[in-house]
């Protein structure tokens, strides 16, 4: 229950253990090892990200949302049931 009115009780962006989920995933991609296409559209950037072969779509938003947040999400699924974003998302920020 600590760590859950810790986390609630924050005033930051992100809590710590959000800021080590992001350093570590930011840290683990090299966009170099990506092949990224980006098309505009008329509220979102859509991507399409291959890596070995496989491809996979990720849209960010051209407005942020209610949060602040311009990230979209990706068809991997990984954003949807992790709530972070996927090697591919992270690929095209980098």
């Amino acid at each position: 229950m600590k760590k859950k009115a810790d986390a609630w009780n924050h005033n930051e962006t992100l809590t710590p253990h959000g800021i080590k989920l992001r350093d570590e995933m930011f840290g683990n991609v090299d966009f170099h090892d990506y092949t990224i296409d980006i098309a505009e559209h008329d509220e979102s950037w859509v991507c399409q990200v291959t890596k070995t072969r496989m491809m996979r779509t990720t849209w960010f938003l051209k407005e942020a949302d209610d949060m602040g947040s311009f990230f979209g999400g990706c068809n991997c699924g990984i954003p949807n049931v992790d709530a972070v974003p996927c090697h591919h998302m992270v690929a095209v920020v980098k």
